[in-house]
C-alpha cells in the first residue's frame, strides 16, 4: 500500500519485482570509520525510495548498511550510498541482494 501511495507504482500480484527500498539519511555529520547502526540509531533516519540495483552512486538499502563502516565522511542530510560503505567480505545478505538484482533488474523483465 505504501508503494502504491508514495511511489505511484502498482501492487498487482502478477509482478513480484521489487518496488522500493528502505534507505537511510545521516541526521548529523558522520566521520569515516563510523559503524552504521540499525533503524533505532539516532545518527540515521529511514526513508523510502524506489528499488534499484546496487551501484556506487545509488542509495544503499538500510539493511545492507547496518553494522558496516563508512569509508568516507558523510554530511548531515546526505542519503547513504553504496560507495560510502565498506562491503563485508563474505556476507550472505549482500550475496542474496546481488542475486535479487540480477534476477529482477536485468534481462527481459528489467523494464517492467
Amino acid at each position: 500500500i505504501l508503494a502504491a501511495a508514495l511511489l505511484g507504482v502498482g501492487i498487482g500480484a502478477d509482478d513480484y519485482r521489487p518496488r522500493f527500498d528502505v534507505l537511510i539519511r545521516a541526521t548529523r555529520d558522520l566521520k569515516a570509520g563510523t559503524v552504521l547502526g540499525d533503524d533505532h540509531s539516532p545518527a540515521i533516519e529511514a526513508l523510502i525510495g524506489p528499488a534499484a540495483p546496487l551501484a556506487d552512486s545509488r542509495p544503499l538499502p538500510a539493511h545492507l548498511a547496518n553494522g558496516n563502516r563508512l569509508v568516507q565522511p558523510v554530511a548531515r542530510g546526505t542519503v547513504i550510498t553504496r560507495e560510502m560503505v565498506a562491503a563485508p567480505a563474505d556476507s550472505p545478505l549482500w550475496s542474496l541482494r546481488a542475486r535479487q538484482d540480477a534476477c529482477f533488474f536485468s534481462g527481459p523483465n528489467a523494464d517492467r
